[in-house]
């Protein structure tokens, strides 16, 4: 399987067009080998892509509490030809009604959530939350956990209003494990489905929580039996798991630094790799792109080494750490260098942008539209030429 190699944004425009003349792209594949209908999504042979989803796809599509903002997003977005599909949150507790509820799975959550993206002819992707990360987080306004496994399952409060199960107490994982053979089963031969992304921990990330780590919190996880060691056993037993489910839809996890396993992420990672799934990083900034090419040792979860280390293995995903600034600065810094280095360098082939990032592009009442649209419009059609979008 071919690599990416390091291409300069120029080159990237010729990947759209060259003469004015657009060039129709081989069809993609399935990481099980079938083909898919994805005509939206380009599938160029030099990206480092070992099969399955590839692609820009809108971040947490459905995860806005700000009906202004939900509404931009279903009125600009779906249409958007640089989109290759949306990145649907599925709390567990929208859909688990419990074991006295008939029928125990209620699927209208996600089925309602995925129409406009599925009637506009793109994937969806669904991000399981097993927990909420932190609770300004929530979709459907209840924890992301079912009520009643928190009534029968030992919990930590210590960062937020929600009580968070212990993973590895059985209360929490045996209906979690339920819940996910089910979703599997579901959405089997769904051909709207693109890659399914349960966390491991938290969201669907591979921490106990936000702020797990920091002073009262950590000392609270610490005291219910957390250890590296533990934290290590619940992630490649849930990645065990999700590989005996024997799923017909590509499946994705996260990486993620953890205190005191500073050889947790590469383990995660190869653990996934052994059964074909995909890994990615949550929290891509301008500071990480500056360790990757000066100092990869200090990169958070080692992501920039994995990277290199399993390009054209599986799919790699990357997910900026906030919406981007166009004017440069803050936390993630501005779209277009950013794209280029994830694809040149990282050599994402899955890359995950919150919706703000297409409203600069195409919503003329942006605050940032008249003086950024160019810029963004342009860096988005050169990354969805380089890894599916308009082709």
């Amino acid at each position: 399987m071919g690599y990416w190699p390091a291409r300069t944004a120029a080159t990237l425009v010729l990947l759209v067009s060259v003469g004015g003349t657009s060039f129709a792209a081989p069809a993609a594949v399935r990481a099980d080998g079938a083909p898919t209908t994805w005509s939206h999504c380009s599938a160029v042979s030099d990206v480092a892509d070992p099969g399955g989803v590839r692609g820009l796809f809108v971040a947490g599509a459905n995860q806005t509490n700000n009906p202004a903002l939900a509404a931009a997003i279903l009125n600009y977005l779906p249409s958007d030809p640089t989109i290759c599909g949306a990145n649907l949150v599925i709390p567990w507790s929208a859909i688990d009604g419990g074991p006295g509820a008939s029928p125990q799975y209620d699927w209208s959550f996600l089925d309602q959530a995925a129409a406009p993206w599925e009637a506009a002819g793109k994937i969806v992707n669904l991000i399981v939350w097993g927990t909420d990360e932190k609770a300004t987080q929530g979709v459907a306004g209840t924890p992301a956990t079912p009520a009643y496994v928190l009534a029968t399952t030992d919990t930590v409060s210590c960062t937020n209003d929600d009580a968070i199960p212990l993973y590895w107490d059985p209360g929490y994982q045996q209906p979690w494990r339920a819940f996910q053979a089910a979703l599997v089963a579901h959405v089997t031969g769904d051909s709207n489905i693109g890659y399914i992304r349960f966390g491991l921990g938290t969201g669907g990330e591979d921490f106990p929580v936000d702020g797990f780590n920091q002073g009262a919190c950590w000392q609270a996880w610490v005291a219910k039996g957390l250890t590296p060691a533990r934290w290590l056993d619940v992630s490649l037993s849930q990645i065990d798991y999700e590989a005996s489910l024997g799923a017909d839809h590509p499946l994705n996890v996260s990486v993620n630094s953890f205190p005191g396993a500073p050889k947790l992420p590469g383990q995660v990672a190869a653990e996934a790799v052994k059964y074909g799934i995909g890994f990615g990083m949550q929290g891509m900034t301008a500071t990480q792109i500056g360790f990757a090419t000066s100092r990869p040792g200090v990169c958070y979860g080692d992501w920039c080494q994995l990277f290199q280390m399993w390009a054209g293995r599986v799919p790699l995903e990357i997910q900026p750490y906030s919406p981007t600034t166009p004017a440069g600065g803050g936390p993630t810094g501005a779209l277009p260098p950013l794209l280029t280095y994830v694809i040149s360098q990282a050599r994402a082939q899955v890359i995950e942008l919150y919706p703000q990032e297409w409203l600069v592009a195409d919503d003329p009442k942006w605050p940032s539209y008249a003086q950024f649209h160019d810029d963004y419009a342009q860096a988005l059609a050169q990354a969805a030429s380089a890894v599916g979008g308009a082709g």
